[in-house]
């Protein structure tokens, strides 16, 4: 499930992990930074952050998720214009 959720990945000399979320029609994707270990527990609560926030809230725009930090999600948000 994870697979859809993720449409390209680099890692940085320092050996973080930065992701780009497949595009939200409408938002484009989402870019996101999982640091430089524990990448599975990670992409775990990506997923499940992904389902219960990023799809159901569509009055805001994330613009970006970061999950270097230990079990807290942190993220740029932008209200849209109603």
């Amino acid at each position: 499930p994870v697979d859809a959720l993720l449409s390209a990945f680099t890692i940085k000399p320092n050996g973080e992990l930065l992701l780009q979320t497949t595009p939200i029609p409408g938002r484009g994707s989402i870019d996101t930074r999982l640091g430089n270990s524990d990448f599975l527990p990670k992409l775990s609560r990506l997923h499940a952050f992904w389902h219960q926030r990023s799809l159901t809230r569509r009055d805001y725009h994330i613009k970006t998720i970061d999950l270097r930090f230990d079990s807290q999600i942190v993220t740029e948000e932008v209200r849209l214009s109603q």
